[in-house]
């Protein structure tokens, strides 16, 4: 089940860059349609998060009175599907954990919605309506891919992860670089290494939003017209006997 807020509007849009503090009222339509008048390092940025890493924040209860005043869709208990898993994925039980493992693929039984050779698995709860956010953990690792699928995408064979085939992600390759799924593949500006990624969902806009959530900066945005129902996408990449990227994704439980 998840919390979601009619975005008109945000009644007060707080963000910190560079040490200057702004407060407005602004609206969330525009902000996301017009090139947004704040500075260039957080460009078509709908919501903020403060975090203790930023220093101009100050003490941790004016952190906290800062994000009270955000009104956010986020995902009470986002978990993965257990049944869309590749054979060779290993969730945790509390489904929010997933690692590829090594070993032989485990005797699952097949379904239609299981991956059989993409190394993915889908988030339990689809989303149709409403807005959403959620974070996903993909600190020490050299190849991961997440973002969002639609209902009806192909699990079956070797897929191409592409708008045209329903997907909509963002991806790390080749130990370091990071590129948006498009067709060709676009590079992304990212100064350092990602730990956590933002993913933020304006179903009803066609809004899909990617940001380097330790710092709220701007990664990439998918503007499309949504008609089936979409499902977080998470895939942790193969690791390496070398030991490369055997670390875990990791939802991470957002807290204001």
């Amino acid at each position: 089940m998840s919390t979601s807020y009619p975005p008109d509007r945000l009644l007060a849009l707080l963000f910190v860059a560079k040490g200057l503090l702004f407060s407005q009222s602004i609206s969330l339509a525009h902000l996301l349609t017009t090139e947004p008048k704040v500075p260039k390092s957080i460009p078509d940025l709908a919501i903020f998060f403060y975090t203790a890493k930023q220093a101009s924040l100050g003490n941790r209860s004016d952190q906290q009175q800062k994000c009270n005043l955000i009104r956010l869709g986020v995902p009470a208990a986002l978990t993965m599907d257990p049944i869309t898993a590749h054979q060779r994925l290993i969730l945790s039980d509390d489904c929010t954990i997933v690692a590829y493992g090594n070993l032989h693929p485990q005797p699952l039984q097949d379904s239609p919605r299981r991956f059989d050779v993409e190394v993915s698995v889908l988030g339990a709860e689809g989303f149709s309506a409403g807005v959403h956010y959620w974070e996903v953990m993909v600190s020490e690792k050299t190849q991961w891919m997440i973002g969002v699928a639609n209902e009806t995408v192909n699990r079956k064979g070797s897929i191409q992860i592409q708008p045209s085939r329903g997907f909509y992600c963002i991806v790390m390759h080749d130990g370091n670089q990071y590129s948006a799924c498009t067709e060709p593949w676009t590079r992304l500006n990212v100064k350092s290494k990602l730990e956590k990624v933002g993913v933020y969902l304006d179903y009803p806009k066609g809004l899909l939003v990617f940001y380097n959530a330790d710092d709220m900066s701007w990664l990439y945005t998918y503007r499309e017209k949504f008609i089936a129902k979409l499902y977080p996408y998470f895939s942790p990449g193969q690791s390496h006997a070398n030991g490369k990227n055997v670390q875990p994704l990791r939802i991470n439980t957002v807290r204001l």
